[in-house]
């Protein structure tokens, strides 16, 4: 088809040539009839023709017009589109701009306790306050496949910037787990401000700018949609952030959004559904990064508030030693300059250098902390809440007080009345009279109200008729003023309302409130009881029954051991209790240990609690009853405790009847109970650890299902404990002083496992990583309190530490044989880990019975290792203890994997694992030089 220029060109050349006709006809007419003009005969149709060339000449360029109209039209549409964008983008940003600003004020500086004004440091300078440890996926390993999930990961601690960049690689949400005070929420903020610059992007790994939102948890109804919680939490802190923008910004911008603190959400059915709500929102802004922080004790996986959305978790690890100097420098230096500024510029102030005063004195907290008696004080620094408080009063007392809860009690009374009281400023409250009216509050917010902020106006009320009862004259609205501006303990939160500045204060302040109600009306003890299990109570409580004073401990003991709903397992929070409670009396304990009444579970429990307590009384009790026990697990596992209590010392005791050996004879009642065990073998240099024997026998490998033959075989009765691997790696580092060591010096040890060693080119190649073994062997979570304690079972060591320990048991041993052969150590093959589990036919070391809570520590039910023989309702037949759960075992023999020739073989699971993990044919394998949670067990060869 021609273009309609074309066209029109055609008809008018027609139109041309028609007129040349016409007009011809009409001259030569005109010759015929000269009367007649032929202009006059044929005007009508020359006028046709002239305005039928008019209309086809101007046709183009009335077509040229009316598309010049149209453009025009479109273009007026258009800036006036672009316009109303234009407006609205200039209102976005300017409210953008708002959001940030306010953003950036909030979070640029970290509000420290013990200073005399509101000085303040930078957060960028506050990364020594954490250090974090990236923990691997879980591997799923399912009974009896061959090719589990291998995982290769960075060893060790990573940086914030770099564990950022690594959860994001592939992930679109992190998980930050911690202990209260390791903080979590200033790491948040640290990430916040280094969102807002482009430097600060490129460390974290971010391709391109993300808004950074950051949404405490605790206020969110997750029946809302995401934005409009977001636009709430906004709204309440003053910026006019609308849900539509928050959208735009999620979808269009990205954006780092940080939710803060999941344990903080009361209730345990709640916490679930907010994290299907953050669930919901990570598959909605696919644009966006999302981290999410909780307490270990608010994320339950057993209890199903766990997070599905791929993510990678961390853990907050406790501070090491040049960190908590970095921060002591850091701290006491802030607080001499803030000094310096309140005094002046006088002569002796300009002699004072704040920096090295804060050297000094940071030394000094240091090396006494470092000393053997303080190690209870030298765990708890790790913390920097606590290192922090530890600082004030050392800088007001020049000492320290010894536990927990004593050190927020003596940081209590210097915020609330010392430091203004040495500067002769008169508080508006003494400590004590303060403390009246703020713990019955605190408990309020924690058993009624189940929160941890309070609306201004309830806030006050509450104090409005205590206070008069306490100092007559005194407004609530000045105390609370004071509260805030001089103590530090309480904070603004949002327009109208108010939070302590830390939740452990609140927490210790309930659980005083609490402890004191107690000791009045005993029966209110059951609100502890009933409340054990609880996540949101687990800091009260523990406050509650480790006080100074009042001490409730054993009324308590007297109602918790024999009550049912916690008598099936011992729990992990009456560890930590019974080890920082200042005062262990054995009267609860015996009352339950010695009456005949009570499940030998109750009993059980009473034992595990008695091992922590080191006085005479409690040995000469732990005596008693094991002349008394007719339950062999009851009394096997008081034998186990007065074997490592007394070591290789004295095998003989004496009780009201006489003596008696603490080491089994093969007519023992544990002996009659297991008839196919004959009688226990003690290693002496390994402190008289039991080891039980296993008679060997046929079965079918569920690896391969083919038959196998196991000969007997002496299996540890537990897996290696922190205590018993100190002790070796005290020998390393040549500080163990006792005969084995002195008849075998270190020094030996190495050249003889070096030989042993010489045609495994892998091991000696990894023993020559560092010429200092203690350092290069010893466990990567040793100075981790949720894994260090002693009668917890070492985790993080490698599997060429596991076999160096059994060398240098079989080398002491050797040095002490007469004969000079001894016995020989190393860990289990698989078959014969295997054959010890199951016996050839159970599917789990117990038996059929389906796992639960009593029988192993699996699933995170309990979020860390348990103390060993814990759970003597999961042991084998034969007695042998931890065989399913807590930790993982590495075995002697390679895991044989053509696309991993090195890994070598785990059994057991572990604390972490999945329930099919329990079962006797489950298996995996890693590379020997991981140091995740595995541990081992030790096995004695037949002479």
């Amino acid at each position: 088809m021609s273009p309609p220029r074309k066209k029109s060109t055609r008809f008018a050349v027609v139109f041309l040539l028609a007129f040349l006709a016409v007009t011809s006809g009409a001259v030569s007419c005109s010759q015929s009839t000269a009367e007649t003009s032929w202009f006059q005969n044929y005007q009508t149709l020359i006028a046709a023709i002239v305005g039928a060339l008019a209309v086809i000449i101007a046709r183009p360029t009335l077509r040229r017009l009316r598309k010049a109209a149209r453009a025009r039209k479109r273009s007026e549409l258009h800036e006036e589109q672009e316009f109303q964008r234009a407006t609205l983008s200039e209102r976005q940003d300017d409210t953008e701009r708002k959001y940030i600003r306010g953003l950036e004020k909030e979070h640029r500086h970290i509000q420290l306790f013990g200073f005399q004004s509101a000085a303040n440091i930078s957060v960028r300078t506050l990364d020594v306050f954490v250090s974090l440890r990236l923990t691997r996926p879980r591997m799923h390993a399912v009974a009896g496949h061959s090719e589990p999930e291998f995982v290769q990961e960075e060893q060790g601690t990573l940086a914030p910037e770099v564990l950022l960049k690594h959860a994001f690689r592939k992930n679109r949400l992190l998980l930050l787990i911690g202990d209260p005070g390791s903080g979590k929420t200033t790491l948040l903020r640290y990430f916040a401000l280094n969102a807002l610059d482009p430097h600060g992007r490129k460390k974290l790994g971010l391709e391109r700018y993300h808004v950074p939102i950051i949404l405490p948890l605790r206020k969110v109804d997750p029946g809302k949609r995401f934005c409009d919680a977001l636009s709430e939490w906004a709204t309440k802190k003053n910026h006019e952030v609308s849900p539509d923008l928050f959208e735009t910004w999620l979808t269009s911008r990205g954006a780092l959004v940080m939710l803060d603190g999941l344990d903080e959400i009361s209730s345990a059915a709640d916490r679930k559904g907010v994290c299907e709500w953050i669930d919901n929102a990570c598959n909605a802004y696919p644009g966006s990064q999302f981290i999410l922080t909780s307490r270990y004790s608010g994320y339950k996986v057993a209890e199903g508030i766990k997070i599905t959305t791929d993510h990678v978790q961390a853990e907050v690890l406790d501070l090491n030693d040049e960190q908590q100097e970095i921060f002591l420098r850091k701290w006491f230096a802030a607080v001499y300059r803030d000094e310096l500024e309140i005094e002046g510029n006088g002569e002796q102030a300009q002699d004072c250098d704040p920096d090295e005063q804060a050297g000094e004195v940071s030394d000094a907290v240091r090396k006494f902390l470092r000393k053997p008696e303080n190690e209870s004080l030298r765990t708890l620094a790790g913390s920097p809440v606590l290192l922090q408080i530890m600082a004030i009063l050392w800088k007001e007392y020049r000492g320290l007080v010894s536990g927990r809860a004593a050190l927020y009690e003596k940081a209590t009374e210097y915020l609330l009345d010392r430091r203004d009281r040495v500067r002769g400023i008169e508080p508006k409250l003494p400590a004590e009279q303060a403390k009246i009216l703020l713990r019955p509050l605190a408990l309020m917010m924690q058993e009624s109200l189940k929160t941890d902020d309070l609306s201004r106006t309830d806030f006050i009320a509450f104090l409005k008729d205590r206070i008069e009862e306490v100092q007559p004259g005194l407004t609530p609205e000045d105390f609370v003023k004071n509260l805030c501006d001089r103590s530090g303990l309480i904070k603004e939160f949002g327009e109208q309302g108010y939070i302590f500045s830390h939740k452990s204060f609140r927490e210790f302040l309930a659980a005083g409130q609490l402890a004191e109600e107690i000791q009045r009306q005993p029966k209110r003890v059951q609100v502890l009881i009933r409340n054990f299990d609880d996540s949101w109570w687990r800091e009260p409580i523990f406050f509650a029954l480790t006080l100074p004073k009042p001490v409730i401990l054993p009324d308590f003991l007297d109602r918790f051991l024999p009550d049912k709903k916690h008598a099936a397992t011992f729990p992990p929070l009456l560890d930590q209790i019974i080890r920082e409670a200042p005062q262990k009396s054995i009267v609860p304990f015996e009352k339950i240990l010695l009456d005949g009444r009570y499940s030998w579970q109750s009993k059980f429990n009473a034992v595990m609690c008695l091992r922590l307590v080191g006085s005479k009384a409690a040995t000469d009790l732990l005596t008693r009853l094991l002349e008394r026990a007719k339950d062999a697990k009851l009394q096997g596992r008081v034998r186990d405790i007065l074997t490592d209590r007394l070591g290789d010392i004295s095998m003989d005791l004496q009780s009201e009847s006489g003596s008696i050996s603490i080491l089994p004879s093969a007519t023992t009642v544990e002996a009659r109970a297991h008839p196919v065990s004959a009688q226990p073998f003690h290693n002496s240099v390994e402190r008289n650890a039991e080891y039980i024997r296993i008679k060997g026998g046929e079965f079918t490998y569920s690896v391969d299902k083919q038959t196998v033959q196991t000969d007997d075989l002496y299996f540890a009765k537990y897996p290696v404990t922190n205590k018993r691997y100190r002790r070796f790696i005290a020998y390393l580092a040549g500080s163990l002083d006792d005969e084995p060591a002195k008849a075998f010096p270190a020094k030996r040890f190495r050249e003889s496992l070096l030989e042993n060693v010489a045609d495994d080119k892998e091991f000696a190649d990894y023993l020559s990583k560092k010429d200092n073994w203690a350092e290069l062997l010893r466990s990567r979570l040793d100075d981790d309190k949720r894994f260090n304690s002693d009668d917890q079972p070492v985790v993080a060591v490698a599997w060429y530490a596991a076999r160096a320990y059994c060398h240098w048991l079989t080398a002491l041993s050797q040095v002490q044989s007469e004969e000079g052969e001894g016995e020989t150590f190393r860990l289990p093959t698989e078959t014969e880990w295997e054959w010890a589990a199951s016996g050839g036919e159970r599917p789990y070391p117990w038996g059929k019975a389906k796992p639960s809570k009593e029988h192993a520590n699996y699933g995170e039910q309990v979020g860390q290792t348990t103390p060993v023989g814990a759970y003597p309702t999961g042991a084998t037949p034969d007695g042998l203890q931890d065989v399913a759960g807590n930790v993982w075992e590495w075995m002697e023999n390679l895991y044989r994997d053509k696309d991993f020739p090195a890994a070598r073989a785990l059994r057991g699971g572990s604390w972490f694992d999945f329930v099919v993990n329990l079962q006797c044919s489950a298996r995996s394998g890693i590379h020997p030089v991981d140091r995740f949670v595995y541990g081992f067990r030790v096995v004695r060869a037949q002479s």
